[in-house]
């Protein structure tokens, strides 16, 4: 899961080339975007070769740091369809373009709700369903059109023929809706094909005591899948294995210390739970030291690699969904810049919290992990360098720490009311996963090697 700190803050500095006469960013006319109203006209007769145009229109965005051109922004959202929220129905409005774009006016839409399908990033999903009730479709609402545009970016790139590991699912609309007094941007797409690894790892626990090895066995196959995927991405295009670029590992590293120094500034509640604070720092400005004197080789990354976020099936192999962040790790050419230990990382930490979360046993969680990391190098997957991975390691864990850490502060206010019988098992329920998150955070960074 992301949080708002997540989102890359530094400001892009453009050389006095690439500014106009007012001092913004110079716009040439063949940048100013394809007219889309021809193949709007057109209907659904048009609608592959609108996806194609605002696809290609939304690599406008790109830039040599990674970050985002909020003019190509601007530019993009003002070109696409509008849809009309009557009396402020949003939900109708979605209804109604997901029945037009895929042929059936009898559409239905589901709000979905907790982990797995819905992705991590927390904009708003919604399920589709034809007359039937058989889901064809899903809905993205991007509150933040910054965000839209980095999906679509994103979206342009994964699909490329280079990849045959790994796929995104399919456009089938592209809108733009108010969201209260600012636009958002709404996403038509196919649905990802199976089911999200941590929907897998939840069947096993599920399973009966005579099914349980073959669901072990299925959920080892879409981990080794995964990891093949992303050994694909992290290494395929000929760009791959430059430098990381400064700017992404900065960003990173500063990151974790801003975390670090926000748990740190709990320790009255941290230390109750193991965590000695100073030592952290001590060990995750070794890690950043070590990081910083070998950066590595670039990549380009998921950047969210969660369990949730990669389905899996047994024809059609690995979906990646919920990829805005992917945009961070591509210059404006579409070219490797980010560090692949950011996924392997982050994906072998959520692989290790789910373990836990499903009653795994201590020796199947290791499996699992040493099956990742595998088939990861035997797909051909990038060098992963120590350092770089426990400070990729321990910023992963600590985003998850933090969010347990101010639940918990919750408890403590003085209003609270700890005092009703189900409210401390709730208490207690977060205070566990703090020690397991804590347990974690200490393996990341070889604290207890």
């Amino acid at each position: 899961m992301l949080l708002a700190s997540d989102v890359l803050p530094v400001p892009e500095v453009l050389s006095a080339g690439e500014l106009d006469h007012d001092g913004g960013p110079r716009v040439d006319e063949e940048r100013a975007g394809p007219d889309f109203s021809a193949w709007q006209a057109a209907g659904r007769d048009g609608a592959q070769g609108l996806h194609d145009a605002v696809l290609e229109q939304a690599t406008e965005s790109r830039t040599p740091t990674g970050l985002v051109d909020n003019d190509a922004v601007s530019r993009l959202a003002d070109q696409l369809p509008r849809l009309e929220a009557e009396g402020g129905d949003v939900v109708s409005a979605l209804t109604e373009m997901a029945g037009e774009a895929l042929g059936f006016g009898d559409a239905s839409l589901q709000r979905v709700g907790g982990e797995g399908a819905k992705g991590h990033s927390g904009a708003p999903v919604f399920l589709v369903r034809d007359p039937s009730g058989a889901v064809v479709a899903v809905v993205k609402v991007f509150p933040r059109m910054e965000e839209f545009v980095r999906e679509l970016s994103s979206i342009e790139r994964l699909r490329s023929d280079e990849f045959t590991r790994l796929r995104v699912p399919e456009v089938r609309g592209v809108a733009v809706i108010l969201h209260g007094d600012a636009p958002a941007g709404v996403l038509l797409s196919s649905v990802a094909s199976g089911r999200a690894i941590d929907d897998i790892m939840a069947a096993v626990h599920e399973a009966s005591p005579e099914n349980r090895l073959r669901a072990m066995e299925e959920l080892k196959t879409a981990v080794s899948d995964t990891a093949a995927a992303l050994a694909e991405l992290h290494t395929r295009p000929v760009s791959s294995g430059r430098p990381v670029a400064q700017d992404y590992l900065d960003f990173h590293t500063g990151l974790a210390r801003r975390l670090t120094s926000q748990v740190s500034a709990r320790a009255d509640l941290v230390e109750q739970h193991g965590l000695d604070v100073h030592e952290l720092s001590r060990r995750l400005d070794e890690a950043i030291d070590a990081a910083q004197r070998y950066p590595g080789k670039s990549a380009l990354v998921h950047g969210d690699a969660h369990p949730g976020n990669f389905f899996w099936d047994r024809a059609n192999g690995v979906t990646f969904i919920d990829t805005p962040t992917f945009h961070y790790s591509m210059d404006h050419h579409g070219e490797p810049i980010a560090s692949p230990e950011r996924d392997v990382s982050n994906f072998e930490q959520r692989l290790a919290h789910y373990s836990r979360q499903f009653s795994f046993s201590p020796a199947e969680a290791q499996m699992l992990l040493e099956h990742f990391r595998v088939s990861y190098r035997e797909a051909g997957g990038s060098t992963l360098h120590d350092g770089t991975m426990r400070m990729f390691g321990a910023r992963s864990v600590l985003n998850k720490l933090l969010q347990i850490v101010e639940s918990l502060t919750s408890f403590n206010h003085p209003d609270s009311i700890a005092t009703e019988h189900g409210t401390i098992e709730v208490k207690r329920k977060f205070e566990r996963e703090l020690e397991a998150e804590i347990d974690l955070l200490k393996k990341s960074l070889g604290w207890e090697e």
